[in-house]
């Protein structure tokens, strides 16, 4: 009987962490600093994706940085609240749920979730920023249209198998949670959240490209993604 409540306590704490998470996900940093600048709905601008590389084509530099913070901060958010409701397995549930909240939010288009995952990296698997940030260096010298591709594959499985390979191997995770088999299912479900997210804008931000490079070539053109400022943010996400 003891057995039977705990199990109910800890599925109701994980439903929980999972509801803060998408909630937390779903704050739309891109809309608020829109209206701050009193401008009109990003999505009927630049890209029409309402993240923060769109945020700095449509409204400059300054406030697209400030947008890929504050999504950055929904991932850690989230992180924290999942671990606070539901222990380790909680943060990888509601860090995950922030970037399906942020991709794919009720009633209204979403970002990519590249600058809301590198928040669920910092939240959960703070070991792996290094490796992460050697993927977007490594990735810097292709072109612009392939390193976007490129580095979006790449980061994608290279975050799913360092954190299969720390679960594997019981290695410390200083800051982050202990490595179980939900850390690299959460890298998993975020990645392929992401690349969802990416297909579903793919034709209309390669229209925007070529309107901004005079109709070249599309391989010559950037896919610009929506959520950061990086050349990780322009990865996954």
């Amino acid at each position: 009987m003891k057995g039977s409540f705990r199990t109910r306590g800890t599925t109701v704490r994980l439903l929980a962490a999972a509801s803060g998470g998408y909630l937390l996900g779903m704050i739309g940093s891109a809309d608020i600093a829109a209206r701050l600048n009193r401008r009109s709905d990003l999505r009927m601008s630049g890209t029409g994706n309402p993240g923060a590389m769109n945020a700095s084509h449509v409204l400059g530099r300054s406030w697209g940085a400030a947008v890929t913070v504050a999504d950055i901060g929904k991932g850690v958010a989230a992180a924290r609240l999942g671990r606070a409701l539901a222990g380790d397995a909680g943060a990888n549930l509601a860090s995950t749920a922030a970037v399906g909240g942020h991709c794919f939010p009720l009633g209204r288009t979403g970002g990519k979730g590249v600058a809301t995952s590198i928040g669920q990296v910092i939240g959960t698997f703070p070991v792996y920023l290094p490796l992460d940030a050697a993927v977007a260096l490594t990735t810097s010298a292709l072109p612009l249209k392939q390193r976007t591709r490129t580095a979006t594959t790449v980061a994608s499985i290279t975050w799913v198998l360092t954190a299969a390979h720390w679960w594997w191997h019981g290695w410390r995770n200083p800051g982050g949670v202990k490595p179980t088999v939900s850390l690299p299912l959460a890298a998993a479900a975020s990645s392929t959240i992401i690349a969802l997210r990416f297909a579903a804008e793919a034709e209309t931000v390669d229209a925007f490209n070529r309107q901004l490079s005079g109709h070249q070539d599309p391989d010559q053109t950037e896919q610009a993604p929506s959520d950061g400022a990086t050349d990780r943010d322009r990865t996954r996400h």
